[in-house]
């Protein structure tokens, strides 16, 4: 069966009659159906394969013994990984960590499309809408390309793509997490008892841009969605981790119960000397030297 190439926009699987194809697509944009033809498309069904492929999507990692997270501390999948509704019978999947695209997933994915959803197909999306995989229940296509079997090959290339597309941003992460996890093992004690902010790190560059930098920054609260700083000035709050007892970290999502201390990666214009913290729901106000990095003295990290 010849079907849209990832490179294609047509609506899948809906027909020109369908409310919709009226409500998301321009009148007389082609339409690929199945058969010639396409059974209405309602939002419950939507909605059912949605729980579905997200259960599948679990119990694959669950039974692959992958982990929550990567080496970087980026979730590898999580409920808002699954994209909204788009008016056809395509589900989005976004993936910030390509260590789940393997062949042992796409394979998984075709046989959940086979045995429960056969008129859908699933789009893998990383970094960009042009970095598209489409899974149908018997074919893949990586790219322009199309192929019912023997597409292992073209994977390993997209895969090889990608992570040469977010190399940059890896190599900075990698070295900003090791660092303020060693900070974390060595000052532990001290970081729990005295339960105050403090800047574990401060690097300088961000996702290759050298006019911002990056400050780590130790917070406590019973909750991260209750006890959020603000970073007062031109700031941007980047990732969120829970610290646990044993000074580990994990990605806030998609479950970070059983703490109450917090670091937060913000992003600030290079050169800031200091930052002003302003917590949201308790009235706290806090002014924190860039310079009095917790156990480091050089600013650029190791």
């Amino acid at each position: 069966m010849s079907y849209p190439s990832a490179l294609d926009g047509a609506p899948y699987n809906v027909s020109e009659s369908d409310p919709n194809y009226k409500e998301f697509f321009d009148v007389g944009t082609p339409t690929w159906q199945r058969d010639g033809t396409a059974s209405p498309l309602s939002s419950s069904e939507f909605d059912e394969l949605e729980i579905a492929a997200f259960r599948h999507i679990e119990a694959f990692m669950l039974g692959q013994g992958l982990p929550e997270a990567d080496e970087f501390l980026r979730p590898l999948f999580t409920r808002n990984s699954l994209g909204d509704f788009r008016g056809d019978r395509t589900l989005d999947l976004a993936i910030g960590v390509i260590d789940l695209v393997t062949p042992a997933f796409l394979q998984s994915l075709q046989q959940f499309l086979t045995n429960e959803f056969p008129d859908w197909r699933i789009r893998i999306t990383a970094i960009a809408s042009y970095c598209s995989i489409l899974v149908y229940p018997d074919a893949v296509s990586i790219g322009r390309d199309v192929y019912e079997a023997k597409w292992q090959d073209a994977l390993g290339k997209w895969v090889s793509q990608i992570d040469a597309a977010i190399g940059i941003e890896d190599v900075a992460i990698r070295r900003e997490i090791r660092h303020v996890t060693s900070v974390v093992a060595k000052y532990l004690a001290e970081l729990t008892s005295k339960r105050e902010f403090r800047l574990l790190g401060a690097f300088h560059g961000w996702d290759g841009d050298d006019d911002f930098d990056c400050l780590w920054i130790w917070s406590v609260g019973e909750s991260v969605y209750s006890y959020t700083l603000e970073c007062v000035g031109e700031s941007m709050q980047d990732r969120v981790y829970a610290v646990y007892a044993d000074g580990s970290l994990r990605p806030v999502e998609p479950r970070s119960m059983g703490t109450e201390f917090w670091l937060q990666r913000w992003v600030v214009p290079s050169g800031t000397k200091e930052i002003q913290l302003l917590t949201r729901n308790q009235d706290i106000f806090t002014t924190i030297s860039v310079q009095e990095v917790l156990g480091l003295n050089d600013r650029d990290g190791e």
